[in-house]
């Protein structure tokens, strides 16, 4: 039995009659036509909408949301990330107004209180102290080699303190004096503890960056922790703090 011809069909898309060659070929169907003429089929690009295809996922259980069109998608991606970014500042701005300075910078020291910065260094001194009783071989090794690296400052610092004893001698401190005064020394006036002899320094009263004099009248011998810890301040300044009586 021959098949039926058909010249003009319905189009499934805009309801109008129109001839077989205004329809796109489909092997598939009887007529050997698509259901939809070209006008209409272009309008979906051949394939189902986004949304019916969403659709019919959650109807079968495939997915649990529903359809959210691309630009809403977009739209909403971007709003979060505005919101990331405003977050963001915030808390860095927050940790700017509440960033306390670290211990011992600049802007540490010039908030902090006289008794805070006692302290600060008291505990610096006792950390280091007990560290170099600990490992004293390797930290004298430590020092050795950094001083055969960095011979320029070593020489600033020689410099500058041969400098100084130079611009404030008068003459009564001399190499015999020295080790007259290094020999006799037998406790610190500072601590009051014996000295030994590879403890024995000898320490300007007044410094000679505040003016003290290199001469025999500004010097005393006393134990190298006293001594560094000391340092360039004044003995009254030094020794107060610390409850220590006049030498």
């Amino acid at each position: 039995m021959d098949q039926p011809t058909y010249q003009c069909k319905r189009c499934t898309g805009c309801g109008v009659h129109k001839p077989l060659s205004e329809y796109f070929a489909d092997s598939r169907r009887l007529d050997g036509k698509r259901a939809k003429c070209k006008g209409c089929f272009p309008r979906t690009g051949g394939k189902q909408r986004p949304e019916k295809r969403a659709e019919g996922k959650r109807r079968r259980g495939e997915v649990a949301r529903e359809y959210v069109p691309r630009s809403v998608t977009l739209e909403l991606a971007a709003a979060k990330r505005t919101l990331r970014a405003a977050n963001a500042e915030r808390r860095r701005v927050e940790r700017e107004l509440s960033r306390k300075p670290a211990m011992g910078s600049r802007e540490w020291y010039a908030s902090a209180s006289t008794e805070d910065v006692q302290k600060y260094r008291h505990y610096h001194r006792m950390k280091y102290q007990r560290r170099y009783e600990r490992l004293g071989d390797d930290e004298r090794a430590r020092a050795t080699i950094y001083k055969h690296a960095n011979p320029d400052k070593l020489v600033r610092w020689g410099d500058t303190r041969k400098r100084l004893m130079a611009e404030h001698s008068d003459g009564s401190l001399s190499r015999r004096t020295i080790r007259a005064l290094l020999s006799e020394a037998l406790i610190c006036p500072y601590c009051r503890l014996p000295l030994a002899p590879r403890t024995k320094t000898l320490d300007h009263v007044k410094p000679l960056n505040t003016g003290g004099m290199h001469s025999v009248d500004n010097v005393a011998v006393c134990c190298k922790a006293c001594n560094l810890s000391k340092g360039a301040k004044p003995l009254l300044l030094w020794m107060l703090p610390k409850g220590m009586g006049p030498c």
